[in-house]
């Protein structure tokens, strides 16, 4: 290619054989190319990837239950709530009452209970509503209602006074608060006292139906 180079300068001989072997070059080239684009195979021009879409669940809060909320302090107490929720249950009242089994968390069930909750009744004992730092208790319930009421998550209260003692008066300071600030003077609560004595859960339940048709909730809260 050097001494083609130097006779390029005194003849046009050489310029021939240099056309024709970059001539070659390029031929050999272009069969490459054509040999390798052949082997790609043929596509539309940017086709993407179809990428997975995410799967959309749709979120319904539906609050037709009603939450009964009470200290599970004594087993007479607990055995009276449990007669008022059967007896609510009769007058097709939907209920949620906590009833947690072996390897059940209570904390769960209760969460689960304030969700589904249009409205919670109250038993109020002398010390509903105590602060125990035991996780979910009343203290926790009341104070979710309270805060989440009709203007927040439309959980409506229902107190069932069981002691003389009207708000609750638990020992501690901030379950005191609490229960002076969820139980004002014009909550209407159910009288739950006969004497010394509760009521019949029959009659208890009967005043709470009433009470529920009086806050036009009745048909939120009853299973067709």
């Amino acid at each position: 290619m050097l001494r083609c180079a130097m006779k390029c300068l005194d003849c046009d001989c050489c310029h021939c054989c240099c056309r024709r072997n970059v001539s070659d070059i390029v031929d050999v080239h272009d069969a490459f190319a054509e040999e390798v684009i052949a082997r790609v195979p043929a596509g539309p021009a940017n086709k993407k990837t179809p990428q997975a879409s995410a799967p959309e669940f749709p979120v319904r809060e539906v609050r037709d239950t009603v939450l009964l909320s009470g200290r599970f302090t004594q087993a007479d107490k607990v055995a009276y709530m449990r007669d008022v929720e059967k007896e609510l249950q009769k007058c097709g009242i939907r209920t949620f009452m906590v009833k947690a089994g072996a390897g059940q968390d209570f904390g769960v069930l209760t969460a689960m209970g304030l969700q589904r909750a249009r409205a919670m009744v109250a038993f109020c004992t002398s010390t509903y509503g105590e602060r125990t730092r035991a996780g979910y208790e009343t203290y926790q319930e009341l104070k979710y209602v309270h805060e989440n009421g009709e203007d927040g998550a439309k959980i409506a209260l229902l107190p069932i006074k069981l002691a003389k003692v009207y708000p609750p008066c638990p020992p501690d300071e901030v379950g005191r608060s609490l229960c002076t600030l969820a139980f004002p003077r014009s909550l209407v609560y159910v009288d739950g006292l006969a004497g010394t004595s509760y009521k019949q859960a029959e009659d208890v339940a009967k005043l709470i139906v009433e009470s529920l048709r009086h806050m036009n909730l009745l048909h939120e809260v009853t299973a067709s």
